[in-house]
């Protein structure tokens, strides 16, 4: 119901292409695009954006703590409300690996920070990677599964080196994920995305702005003004990317 709402009420303030690109960065969801489009984000190392992951659930994890802090709600109670929507937002998207580690990942962070647990990142990622093999053990050998962990792992073993080099988050970011995946990349497509590092630094802020903004319109059914400041940020992206 919640995903045919969204399908329906998208292009009514959105162009078509638009309103699909939105609606496949809000829940992974690449089958409304078209071969050109997917192909696109792919070279330009922009495909992370058409899959929900960490990413995503990181900013929705982060605005609904901020509303619950602001609206008052006792502390004890955040960890079950921010787990009732990651897990129904997890539903929303087919339960896909990325998503699965994602929830995991921040329920677990939420829980050590309210019991004021350490949370070793690499346990943190270890224990996610473990509960999805039990649910589904063939997840060994797919692609997204290996894909997102080894970005995950990248960014833990080496993010800070390369940050404390080169100074720049975004380019840190972009290294220690790239080495990380490096070899599942070259196994599975046979190359890596050369433009990977320009695009990110400069599509990825307008994509996470438009995927926020499609967030807090499709959740609150303010569509109409929230979308229409959205449509030139999606459209601007997805010209860059043609």
């Amino acid at each position: 119901v919640v995903l045919r709402y969204v399908r329906w009420y998208l292009p009514m303030f959105l162009s078509t292409d638009n309103a699909n690109l939105l609606y496949a960065m809000l829940f992974g969801d690449k089958s409304v695009l078209t071969w050109e489009l997917r192909s696109d984000f792919s070279a330009s190392g922009l495909a992370h954006m058409l899959a929900v992951s960490g990413l995503h659930v990181g900013l929705l994890f982060t605005v609904v703590s901020l509303l619950l802090r602001c609206v008052k709600v006792p502390r004890r109670a955040h960890v079950w409300i921010i787990a009732s929507l990651l897990i129904f937002y997890a539903y929303l998207c087919g339960w896909q690996y990325a998503v699965m580690r994602a929830v995991i990942m921040c329920l677990v962070y939420a829980i050590a920070k309210q019991h004021l647990w350490v949370a070793d990142p690499l346990s943190v990622l270890s224990l996610a990677a473990v509960i999805i093999l039990l649910i589904y053990p063939y997840a060994l050998v797919s692609v997204s599964f290996l894909l997102s962990f080894s970005c995950v792992l990248g960014i833990y073993l080496w993010y800070q080196t390369f940050y404390r080099v080169i100074a720049s988050k975004a380019v840190a970011m972009y290294v220690a994920v790239m080495l990380g995946s490096f070899p599942f990349m070259v196994y599975f497509f046979g190359s890596v995305p050369v433009l990977g590092l320009v695009a990110n630094v400069i599509l990825v802020p307008l994509l996470v702005l438009s995927f926020y903004l499609g967030m807090f319109a499709v959740s609150t059914f303010v569509c109409g003004a929230v979308l229409w400041v959205a449509e030139p940020q999606i459209g601007r992206a997805s010209c860059r990317e043609r």
